[in-house]
Parts: C-alpha cells; structure tokens; sequence
C-alpha cells in the first residue's frame, strides 16, 4: 500500500509482480510517499503434484480454486481424482488433548474423463496468477480456506503398465509397448532380433497372475537358426518378462595368468588356440632382463590321483618373444643369443599360470651396482 498526503491511498497486488511480471498497476513513487506493508492475511500452503508449492496469502473471498492458480496449476502427474485439506480445528471444536488437525477429502469435479474440466470457473491457464502449460484448473471447486489449511495435491501411482520386457541374447532389451494379439517373433524383431549365441534349446517367460498378483514361468523353444520358423510363438500377455538365454552363459570362465618379469603381470581370459606368445604380448611384453632360455607353465594334471595340484613345466623361450621396442633397449649378457632359434609355439591350456624368470646376469649386475 502507498499513502500519498493529497490522494490518500493505493494498493498493490505483490503477486501481480511475483507470479506473472504484470506491471500494470504498478505506482510511480512521488517525494514525501509512504509505502505500508500491512500485516498478513489468511495464508494456506499447496504442496505435492502443482507447478509452485509454497505457502501463498488469499485475499478476501479467494477460494482453493484460486490457491490452485496461485501455485501455477496443477502438474501433468497430478491425480485429479481429489485433494487433501489438513485443517486446523476451530478453537471451541478441538479436544482437550491430541490432534487438532481434521483431514478434509475434497473430490475433483471431472466431467469426463481427457482431464477436460468444467467451464463454470476459472482455469490456470486463464485465470491472472495460472501458468501457460499446466493442466486446467476449471474443475478445482471453490471450496473457502481457512487460515492455516495444508492442501495436499497428489500424485498418479508411479506404476507403468502396457509393456512387456525382453532381456537376455537380443540387440536392443528393455521396456516395449504391449498391444493385444502380440506374439514372442513380434517382440524380438522389435527388440533386433536374436544374437547369434542364443540358445534355442529354452526360453523363459515369468508371467504375472492377475488374480493374486503371483508370478509363474511358462517355457519356450525356440528357433535353432535364423531361418528356421518360431517351433512356439505364444501370445504375450501384459507384464510379460522374456529371457533369452545365451550359450556362453553356459559355459565355465576360462583363463590364463602370467607373473615375474612381464609388464603386466594378470590374470587374461582363455581362448582356444591361444599360445605363450599371445599371453606375453597380453602381458604387454617382457621386462628387460627378463630369462629368454625358458619359463614356467604351472598346469592342472590330468590326473588328481595322489593329491596333485599341478604340474609344473619348462617351456622354451628366445628372443622373438622380445617386442621391437624391447629388442633395442635389452642388455646384451654373456650368452643371450643374437638371433631367434625358431622355438616352437607353445599351446595354452585353461588355468595354465606362467612364470617369466629374471636372467641371472641382470641380478649379478644388479647386486654389484649396490655393493652386495
């Protein structure tokens, strides 16, 4: 409020400014002017599913349809089915002790069910405090608020539904729309199709009981190759969770470790065909000074009579194991051969672990360097 001596006084609505930038009632200040900031009125507070929850001043007459608008109108999450209203008693109404807050359900008025509301009132979106882009607000009923209310404005389940899910040996699982009549094929086409390693052999379906709400497994062959037609195709039912298995779940990890004098000394998957060679350039290549005569496989015996554990072997070495880089830099010590012997390839087994032994030459020097 502004009181001027010769005119008396002017009021302005803050929210104008606060909650839509409108300055048209805005008052030009003049020397000797006072501005008055009188004590609130009947204030209510909207929390939950609305644009702006905060605590808002009504006016006279203002209703929770225009609380509502003040808070930007409702979210696109909004339940619109009904309101919460946590109201503090009137005094000669409360109970000698406990609560004094009284819940009041406040039913939305729908008159169909697009979320269209009634045209009888004001709407967010054109009433002076809505927000452009927030559901309507038409249907919210004038109900008067009392000083003090908490509207609770609530939100849809979060829930989804109309899907079905596929996961295992696809391109693309996850989440796709579920329609009447959809079959197994039509939901992996959607999802890619079959990666090559799928087993035919079973697939899986849990499948939800509308009744109780339970969960059950309904089995699935399905094709052996990609030309081959679906053997079953049953009809998806909504919830549907598909797995799709593949072969190498089946399969024991396999692999292969190396230590000593290698750059990366770790444990590497197994493949079939993989030699001693692949391992070390795995391993990043040997250390210089690394023994180029021989390593050590420490493998599992065909045989566990007698409590053995493994067997160790000796494999043969030679230079061609150095990398380019490495065959600058290596020290030449008595006996290291200057050029490669052709050693043949030596054939990993799964769980084999190498050793790379240190030279000897290099520890000598090594000792000596620290007066040892």
């Amino acid at each position: 409020m502004v009181r001027r001596a010769a005119k008396g006084a002017a009021a302005l609505d803050r929210y104008d400014y606060l909650l839509r930038g409108d300055t048209r009632n805005d008052i030009v200040l003049d020397e000797g002017d006072v501005m008055f900031v009188p004590v609130h009125g009947t204030r209510a507070s909207v929390e939950g599913s609305v644009i702006r929850p905060a605590i808002y001043e009504l006016e006279p007459g203002e209703t929770l349809r225009d609380l509502i608008a003040m808070a930007g109108g409702y979210r696109a999450e909004a339940s619109l089915k009904r309101i919460s209203i946590a109201r503090i008693e009137p005094p000669r109404e409360r109970p000698a002790e406990g609560p004094t807050r009284v819940i009041i359900d406040v039913p939305l008025e729908l008159d169909d069910r697009d979320g269209k509301g009634r045209t009888d009132g004001a709407d967010a979106r054109d009433g002076s405090r809505g927000v452009e882009g927030a559901l309507p607000n038409g249907f919210t009923p004038p109900v008067p608020i009392e000083p003090g209310d908490e509207v609770t404005v609530f939100a849809v389940p979060g829930d989804e539904r109309g899907f079905v899910e596929l996961e295992g040996a696809v391109y693309h699982p996850g989440r796709y729309q579920w329609t009447a009549g959809m079959r197994l094929s039509d939901l992996i086409g959607l999802a890619g199709g079959l990666k090559p390693a799928w087993y035919s052999g079973r697939a899986r379906i849990v499948r939800l009981d509308p009744v109780d709400s339970t969960r059950y497994v309904v089995p699935v062959v399905l094709p052996a190759d990609s030309t081959s037609p679906y053997p079953e195709n049953p009809v998806l039912a909504e919830y549907d969770l598909v797995r799709i298995y593949s072969r190498d779940r089946f399969r024991e990890s396999r692999a292969v470790s190396i230590d000593g004098m290698v750059n990366r000394p770790a444990s590497y998957p197994f493949w079939n065909g993989m030699t001693l060679r692949d391992l070390v350039m795995l391993s990043a290549g040997l250390k210089d000074g690394a023994y180029l005569d021989s390593a050590e496989v420490a493998r599992l015996p065909a045989d566990h009579s007698g409590g053995r554990l493994a067997v160790t072997l000796k494999v043969p070495l030679d230079s061609t194991y150095l990398l380019e880089r490495d065959s600058t830099t290596y020290p030449r010590l008595p006996g290291l051969p200057t050029r490669a012997r052709g050693t043949p390839e030596v054939a990993l087994e799964p769980f084999d672990h190498v050793t790379v032994l240190q030279a000897a030459g290099v520890r000598a020097a090594a000792d000596s360097d620290h007066g040892w």
